[in-house]
C-alpha cells in the first residue's frame, strides 16, 4: 500500500502479477486541480520468492496525462 488511494486489482492467472488503479503523487498525468486529487494511472507489481515487489507505474504510452481507470486482464 502507497499512501494515495489504490483500486480495482486485477491478477493474472499464473499469480505472478497484479495491476492495480492508483491516484498518487508522481502519476502521469500530475494533480488534477478539478479533482483535488492525482489522475489515475495504471500500476503493477510483481511477486519474487512469493514476496510482492515494490510496485512501478506502467507509464507511457499506457499511462497519459488524462484518467486511466479499470484495467482488465
Amino acid at each position: 500500500n502507497s499512501p494515495g488511494e489504490e483500486y480495482l486489482p486485477g491478477i493474472t492467472a499464473d499469480e505472478q502479477y497484479i495491476f492495480y488503479t492508483s491516484r498518487r503523487n508522481g502519476s502521469t498525468g500530475g494533480y488534477n486541480p478539478m479533482m483535488s486529487d492525482y489522475d489515475e494511472d495504471f500500476y503493477f507489481a510483481v511477486k519474487e520468492n512469493g514476496q510482492w515487489q515494490p510496485a512501478q507505474n506502467l507509464g507511457r504510452p499506457i499511462n497519459t496525462e488524462l484518467n486511466e481507470g479499470a484495467s482488465f486482464i
